[in-house]
């Protein structure tokens, strides 16, 4: 088994905010009726003109934000108090080395999570974002939307190679989620409902494990 876990930077800080709220404002109209998308209320009437927002209308509004958010301490030593063993878990388990640094954006806006495999304008560099828990109010954990955005990450050029649906690419990766061995350390996972019913009969071939080492299931 592989015995490095990747380490994980957990922040926000307000250039990467601002290039995450340029790209949530492109996607506002085609995200909207899926998911929660928050954007700062300052620019909540305006957005759905689709009009183009300058640099400083952004931070402008992102700094305004008055919507309390979670401790980045306290976020931090939530995921460290399981991260090895999540590890150990499932990502040590697979044939695939995972990365050994990914970024964590902690976000006030978009949908409750996102994967980035190679950035965003502004926002250089793989990363994952998790919406804020505090703003979120998800049925996940915290740890459970970072392993689960971290999957979706891992998987995802087999989602392209293969042109996996949406709702198959989200199956698959809750049924990743929802393995013994990950629910034995980070509790039950709620799976989406709305996907329940779109898991591929060939979900088990997007990741290879170790000889021996794959999960289990239930």
């Amino acid at each position: 088994m592989h015995t490095r876990p990747t380490s994980y930077r957990i922040d926000r800080t307000v250039e990467d905010e601002i290039a995450y709220l340029r790209y949530q404002i492109r996607r506002f109209s085609e995200l909207r009726g899926i998911y929660n998308c928050r954007i700062p209320p300052s620019l909540v009437d305006q957005v759905e003109t689709g009009r183009f927002f300058t640099e400083d209308e952004l931070r402008n509004a992102v700094v305004s934000d008055a919507e309390p958010g979670s401790s980045m301490d306290e976020l931090r030593s939530e995921w460290a108090s399981q991260a090895q063993e999540l590890f150990e878990a499932f990502f040590a388990r697979m044939k695939r080395h995972p990365t050994y640094f990914l970024k964590v954006h902690v976000t006030k806006y978009g949908p409750g999570g996102s994967y980035h495999p190679t950035g965003l304008p502004g926002h250089p560099g793989r990363f994952i974002s998790i919406k804020d828990p505090k703003i979120a109010r998800s049925h996940w954990t915290f740890n459970q939307t970072i392993v689960h955005e971290t999957i979706e990450l891992l998987i995802h050029d087999k989602v392209g190679e293969r042109k996996t649906p949406h709702d198959e690419k989200e199956a698959i990766v809750d049924k990743f989620c929802s393995c013994n061995e990950l629910q034995a350390v980070y509790g039950p996972y709620p799976k989406q409902s709305s996907f329940a019913g779109s898991l591929p009969d060939d979900w088990q071939s997007y990741i290879t494990w170790l000889p021996g080492e794959a999960p289990s299931w239930n």
